[in-house]
């Protein structure tokens, strides 16, 4: 199965903890690599992951920084001349919607580690087999940027359009809150 170029979120789990990827809401100002993590549920909600399909893999990007290798851990990359970017592959679970493990070319796989640190559980590289490996990837189906700037304007239920008071006398103050025969009806 084959994922699209979209936004994703995605879950990881560790024993009976299970939350969302992404970067700490606490890291320093640098430059340097910033470790992805199994996050702790006090985090900043779910992070919204692009998913930018390549020849090769994936290349996976949160908070607007494409994502590598330093050592064994997993880190999303600042400087582009300092780590380079991998193109991850995406293998799905056999039998399981929305499940798969995440590898790079030498074959070393996307892994819970077990130590609990104030982040919640880093993301690191394992052989397979080793740890938690399954992550849940889900299809952002919409594009949330624009939803505050599309539900602040009032609209004319009639046809969608945004609301005109000015449109006619019929869609003025009296039509906008109901007809006035209706309001007498209640009011009274």
């Amino acid at each position: 199965m084959s994922l699209p170029t979209a936004y994703y979120f995605m879950m990881g789990s560790h024993r009976d903890y299970q939350y969302s990827i992404g970067r700490s809401p606490f890291e320093d100002h640098s430059l340097n690599p910033k470790p992805v993590w199994l996050l702790r549920p006090s985090a900043e909600g779910f992070t919204p992951w692009l998913l930018t399909k390549t020849a090769r893999g994936y290349v996976f990007t949160v908070k607007d920084t494409p994502t590598g290798a330093e050592g064994n851990s997993v880190v999303a990359i600042l400087d582009n001349n300092r780590t380079p970017v991998v193109e991850w592959i995406v293998e799905p679970v056999p039998n399981e919607q929305d499940r798969f493990r995440i590898r790079n070319t030498n074959r070393q796989y996307w892994t819970v580690d077990g130590s609990n640190t104030q982040n919640g559980y880093k993301i690191v590289l394992r052989r397979e087999g080793e740890g938690s490996q399954i992550f849940n990837i889900f299809r952002a189906y919409r594009d949330f940027s624009n939803e505050e700037e599309k539900y602040s304007q009032r609209t004319d239920s009639k046809d969608g359009s945004t609301y005109n008071p000015e449109k006619s006398e019929e869609s003025g103050r009296q039509n906008f809150f109901g007809s006035g025969k209706r309001e007498k009806k209640f009011c009274s």
